[in-house]
């Protein structure tokens, strides 16, 4: 599903609706599954039937230097955050392609909100807490794509993507 064809929301709302599976798992179209992925995912969820959501960190891959860096500043807050003080405050670093959902538990979130055009993946993951409770695994399972037309990842010289991602927070 293309999202630029109405935005992140839209393309994960169609994507949701569509989807089959107990276990929703998400990537950007320009990012990487590592091998082992799906399964060390589902085995988490195994271990943790009350999670509505598994994460975890992922390499930067700057292609123009064809350099990688695994995160190392992944939070790892597993449970009910809302009941962790330290685990609260530390929560987040959400990607799209390090989220993995259980479909009962994200249903209670959408639809999406259509004007969240980029960010929508961050919505589903910090609402997750206040339905379920979630699961960090420590392992780097996704390679994050850096290039010129991120989104997210980008110098902060372009005012467009600048202004666009402020509106997108508030």
């Amino acid at each position: 599903i293309r999202k630029e064809n109405g935005g992140q929301a839209a393309a994960l709302n169609v994507g949701f609706a569509e989807a089959r599976g107990e276990i929703v798992a998400t990537l950007d179209g320009d990012d990487l599954w590592l091998p082992g992925k799906v399964r060390r995912v589902l085995e988490e969820f195994e271990k943790h039937p009350e999670a509505g959501m598994v994460y975890h960190p992922f390499e930067h891959w700057d292609v123009q230097r064809n350099v990688m860096e695994k995160d190392k500043n992944f939070p790892a807050v597993s449970g009910n955050v809302l009941e962790m003080r330290e685990g609260l405050l530390r929560y987040g670093d959400l990607s799209t392609s390090g989220l993995a959902f259980r479909k009962a538990a994200v249903a209670k979130l959408l639809p999406i909100p259509e004007g969240i055009r980029i960010y929508a993946d961050s919505y589903l993951g910090y609402l997750i807490i206040f339905v379920a409770p979630v699961a960090a695994v420590r392992e780097h399972l996704t390679r994050y794509r850096i290039h010129g037309g991120n989104l997210f990842s980008h110098s902060g010289e372009d005012e467009a993507r600048l202004r666009q991602r402020w509106e997108c927070w508030s």
